[in-house]
């Protein structure tokens, strides 16, 4: 009844969200300041849903506060909330409201005391902060643990904003102190807030500098907790009685600063009373409970680790029984104790086989969780279950079960045969669809197996030549050539191989041609006799035809030390002489990475396999009296190197501004100093006249100084910029033109435009048609198509069908995979029925989007006729799905659309590689793509360049942040999370160009 009661009283609140009416403000004013309780509380309740839709109601901060003194608790909650809000914009207001928080962090009610110091620490202005220093010390001796508790996050507010405050005042060792405290509510919460507090005074260390810029002092160091064996006794016997939240507090803090490990009496001790959170239903305690006996399970006897081995392998099995997503954080964090302890569950590995429910992202986790398991009693058990994933549909599980079955064969000699005969009958199994696929992989492995055991599976070798025809990858072609050319007695005629890459030789990639080149030569030094055609021949293409100059270096190399008698045999040596012996390349992390994520078990370190400092500094609370020249939110990308430590920052710093005193004036030593310090905006100038402040700044935080303007000076009219080159736009043959009518002509061929307005009208988009089936694949049926846009902005499907067989085809039927577009086509396909040989039917399948997605790239397609079903797939141009009517001008509408989408839709990916990194350059390229500028921030030198646009009536939010360290990065955010992979590529593809 009370729950029915709650949700019809919060049903009726919604009447506060409704338009806003003249003269309304002056009704809020008037209710807010009678005497009747439930007038002022429906008035707050307005002026709280004004504030939640963006509108303005600043104007009535005296009013609200005047009611911050009432007795009534809901009242009071909610004017703490609307102070809280509004005190940033008005900081000058603020301090109205101070004597009514020291007054009530006196009240009787504790949980209006917590309250009136919880807001006083969240109002982030100068002013008020110094009145807080008193009030907390007071708080944190409070005879009431919930107080107490507030107050220990308190000081870690207090640091993020004025850590000298909180070093003054000895705020830190009082924290210390509070660890001891009876209650377990005041212990977890002390030792959040010490554990935050030493993370950013690390990550501030570094730098030489305290969380708000300023200099670092010995006391902003790391913290030494100085935790002894009495107090990890005293925090365990608070363990059964926290909180979950708190039980992680504590499992992780133990884990990370506790050292002093010499007594092994102690060390067991604190793991037997650890043991009985292996069996919680939390997810996090027992990963945390995982975490602190992986990481002190060393220090304790044989005897003692023997058992506690027996006992962590149930609670790991039980929790790979949970949602996808627990079970991949699970697994990532198992990959670090299998790797320390790899017998710990060599008897489990039936719990990490693959279902056939699991997520892509966690059947791979368990590859290479079963791949760091593998072992000699095991490895039959593994393989066979390997041969069961190869039959599986998904092509990208395919690949890594093929790539792991060679793995398997490398690691373990024993284990060779059984898994050539797995990959043997993976290229002779009878699916037209995934073949090609299986092919590539199985040939690149098998050449390894045979490079590592020579002379033994030399029969697998004349398996792979019968499907030779369905190699069509460059590392599958390149490992087959190499093949021929170190196994040519394995083969009746290997030169009739080599020529068959003869044919397209200056089509085949870099890496093909030298191994091309390598395989003649080798062959002819074993069989001279009736093979110098062949090597003329490619010494040919090579010297002569050739742009690349290591393969024209080494042919010239070759040719000459064939021409040379004596050399000959040295040539022997160097070809076909002995080779390296192949080492496994197992998943493995450098041993200070792995003794870093040990301490940090169960957090976004242990998860990702980084290191805890990589992933960016904490920004700290800005102060209204500083200078706000920085985001307050900013991602910093570290790069590490192979030990797992970052890299040093070589990002350049803004150079500080000096006070000059007027020439001859002498200056004294305060002068001096004080020159060194650039002066406070407030006393170098009157203020200017008030001026708006833009949407974009209060929602990212850099809020200019007042009159100064926010958007960007558009660029100069004569300065010109480089235009972007729309992918495949080259103009096609007359002939092709006359027969193609799908094919973009010479006059029309895409040119990046003008941003579009809302009143113009759409343009239709052609490509040039590609070849999507070829005609030995097809059966003599040959499919050429491209995706295009009308002018209705749909999608269609610009297709020609061929038809190079003996025999008239009908019957045409087609199917879409579902992929990440959502795109999707008819069943039918308008083809001219029958299609005779020899002739051509074009056709445009009109593309709809449904629902369901699959996170597929390209575009799968099945075509069915009279003589079987075949497979083939096309690439979608992303820029298709951007139109005009994503266009949007207002930027507090934009501003309330990216809050509305929330932090859980905002994914954040490095550019990595911008070819004209300026405002300019990157705006005029996206707007011809229907991408639309909205706003530009400068802060520390960087360029932050807001954007939108609409694909597929999916809206896309996007910052673009230009640094000078040329680490540039977008945010974007938006609803269907398949569209991040496909418009990451989309944009680093189109800003390198």
């Amino acid at each position: 009844m009370n729950r029915l009661r709650e949700i019809q009283k919060r049903a009726s609140d919604s009447k506060f969200f409704s338009t806003a009416k003249k003269g309304e403000y002056h009704e809020l004013r008037e209710d807010l300041n009678s005497s009747d309780v439930v007038r002022q509380k429906n008035a707050i309740k307005r002026v709280i849903a004004n504030m939640t839709l963006g509108r303005d109601v600043s104007m009535l901060y005296p009013d609200v506060v005047k009611l911050s003194k009432t007795s009534n608790m809901e009242l009071k909650k909610l004017v703490y909330l609307y102070i809280m809000n509004n005190s940033r914009l008005q900081p000058d207001k603020a301090i109205l409201a101070v004597n009514t928080f020291v007054q009530d962090c006196q009240h009787d009610n504790p949980i209006v005391r917590a309250l009136a110091l919880r807001t006083m620490l969240c109002l982030r202005v100068d002013s008020v902060t110094d009145y807080t220093t008193e009030t907390l010390k007071k708080c944190i001796s409070d005879a009431d643990p919930y107080v107490r508790k507030t107050a220990a996050i308190g000081v870690l507010k207090l640091y993020a904003m004025k850590p000298k405050l909180v070093e003054e005042h000895d705020f830190i060792n009082t924290l210390k102190n509070m660890i001891m405290d009876h209650s377990p509510m005041v212990i977890s919460n002390a030792l959040i807030a010490l554990n935050e507090i030493s993370n950013l005074a690390a990550q501030q260390q570094g730098k030489g500098q305290t969380p708000t810029g300023q200099a670092a002092t010995p006391n902003s160091a790391l913290i030494d907790f100085n935790l002894t064996p009495n107090r990890v006794n005293k925090l365990m016997n608070a363990l059964p009685e926290c909180t979950e939240w708190g039980q992680i507090a504590i499992l992780d803090f133990i884990a990370q600063h506790f050292t002093n490990t010499s007594q092994k009496r102690d060390v067991e001790t604190m793991l037997d009373r650890v043991l009985p959170r292996l069996s919680h239903s939390n997810h996090s305690i027992v990963l945390s409970s995982i975490g602190v006996i992986v990481k002190f399970i060393d220090s304790v006897s044989d005897e003692m680790k023997l058992q506690y081995y027996k006992k962590l392998a149930a609670p790991i099995v039980t929790l790979l029984n949970s949602a996808p997503e627990i079970q991949y954080v699970v697994l990532r964090n198992i990959m670090i104790v299998v790797q320390k302890y790899p017998s710990l569950l060599s008897r489990d590995v039936r719990a990490f086989f693959c279902k056939y429910n699991d997520p892509i992202y966690v059947k791979l986790e368990k590859l290479t969780v079963l791949l760091k398991l593998l072992s000699e009693k095991n490895y039959t058990v593994i393989l066979n279950e390997f041969q069961e994933y190869s039959s599986e549909v998904d092509m990208e599980f395919v690949q890594k079960v093929i790539k792991a079955i060679g793995h398997c064969a490398l690691k373990i000699e024993a284990s060779a045969e059984r898994c050539v005969e797995i990959l043997l009958e993976c290229i002779t199994a009878k699916n037209d669809f995934i073949v090609n696929y299986i092919v590539n992989d199985c040939v690149v492995a098998i050449k390894d197996i045979v490079r590592k055991y020579p002379g033994k599976f030399d029969g697998a070798i004349g398996v792979l030549c019968e499907h030779m025809d369905s190699i069509d990858s460059v590392e599958a072609k390149e490992a087959l050539v190499w093949i021929v050319g170190e196994h040519a007695s394995q083969f009746d005629n290997p030169v009739d191989l080599l020529q068959q890459f003869m044919e397209d030789f200056n089509d085949l990639a870099p890496q093909v041609q030298m191994q091309v080149l390598v395989s003649t030569v080798k062959v002819f030094l074993r069989s001279p006799d009736g093979n110098e055609e062949l090597l003329q021949q490619v010494l040919k293409l090579c010297t002569e035809l050739c742009d690349n100059p290591d393969l024209r270096d080494r042919a010239y190399i070759y040719w000459r030390l064939l021409s040379n008698d004596d050399m000959i045999d040295k040539l022997t040596d160097i070809i076909a002489g002995s080779k390296p012996s192949l080492v496994t390349t197992d998943y493995s992390l450098p041993r200070p990475l792995l003794e870093e994520l040990l301490r940090h078990f169960n957090s976004l370190a242990s998860t990702f396999h980084r290191m805890p400092n990589t992933f960016g500094n904490t920004k700290p609370m800005a102060m209204d009296d500083e200078d706000d020249d920085e985001d307050e939110e900013t991602t910093d990308v570290v790069v590490i190197n192979s030990e797992g430590d970052p890299q040093p920052d070589t990002r350049t710093t803004k150079p500080e501004t000096t006070a000059t005193p007027p020439s001859g004036s002498p200056t004294t030593p305060a002068q001096q100093q004080q020159a060194q310090q650039p002066p406070p905006p407030q006393q170098t100038q009157p203020p200017p006249p008030q001026k708006e402040a833009d949407p974009l700044d209060l929602l990212f935080g850099d809020i200019p100084p007042t009159g100064t303007p926010t958007t960007p000076t558009p660029p100069a009219a004569t300065t010109p910029t480089p235009a972007p080159v729309a992918p495949q736009t080259q103009q096609q043959p007359q002939t092709q033109q006359d027969t193609n009518p799908w094919a973009a002509p010479a006059a029309t061929t895409p040119q990046p435009t003008s941003p579009a307005t809302p009143n113009s009208p759409p343009t239709a988009v052609s490509l040039p048609l590609q070849p999507l089936l070829p005609a030995e694949k097809g059966n003599g049926m040959s499919i050429e198509g491209a995706f295009g846009r009308l002018s209705d902005n749909s999608i269609v499907l610009n297709l020609t069908v061929n038809n190079n067989s003996q025999s008239p085809l009908q019957g045409f039927q087609a199917s879409f995979n579902k992929n990440a577009y959502g795109l999707a086509g008819p069943s039918e396909l308008a083809v001219a029925i029958p299609l005779l040989p020899g002739k051509s039917s074009n056709t445009q399948v009109k593309m709809h989007v449904q629902q369901e997605r699959l996170n597929k790239e390209v575009i799968q397609i099945a075509v069915k006729n009279n003589t079987g079903v075949y497979y083939f797939q096309a690439e979608f141009p992303m820029d298709l799905s951007f139109t005009s009517a994503g266009k949007m001008t207002d930027k507090t509408e934009f501003v309330s659309q990216w809050r509305g989408m929330g932090d859980s839709n905002e994914h954040k990916f490095l550019l990595t590689d911008v070819r004209n990194p300026n405002v300019s350059a990157v705006t005029t390229l996206l707007a011809s793509y229907n991408i639309f500028f909205i706003h530009n921030r400068q802060t520390n030198d960087n360029e932050n360049l807001y954007f939108t646009c609409t694909s597929f009536n999916d809206r896309i939010f996007m910052e673009i942040v230009l640094k000078r360290d040329g680490q540039h990065f977008c945010c974007c955010r938006l609803q269907q999370p398949l569209l991040v992979e496909p418009f990451r590529a989309w944009l680093n593809k189109m800003l390198s160009r």
